[in-house]
């Protein structure tokens, strides 16, 4: 596929790229399909109301609110999950993006 042709950048680089922004604004970056659906609660996981669930076959769209902060996953699941109730999520966070706040440019790279 495709994406084993992609080469990941090792975490350590984003530490010392992101190091130039403690404590400033970034835009952080996320795919759908980066976001896990959890049982228990733990390290990069966070709760966030349902507010709409989108069955394509075989996958779902899961729209999802925390705050002022909405975001849509994709999962490959049978399990539905209800709206208006509240689910665990996971960051994947070998996979996310920083941008820079003002000029839109990808930190990492």
């Amino acid at each position: 596929s495709n994406s084993e042709n992609i080469k990941r950048t090792p975490f350590w680089t984003y530490t010392t790229k992101l190091s130039k922004y403690v404590n400033k604004d970034v835009i952080f970056g996320i795919r759908p399909e980066e976001l896990i659906m959890e049982d228990a609660t733990g390290k990069n996981i966070i709760s966030f109301n349902v507010d709409i669930v989108e069955p394509l076959g075989n996958e779902i769209l899961v729209y999802l609110n925390k705050k002022d902060q909405n975001i849509i996953s994709r999962f490959v699941t049978k399990k539905l999950p209800k709206i208006n109730s509240q689910i665990l999520i996971k960051f994947n966070m070998e996979n996310t993006h920083y941008f820079d706040l003002k000029s839109k440019k990808n930190i990492i790279l």
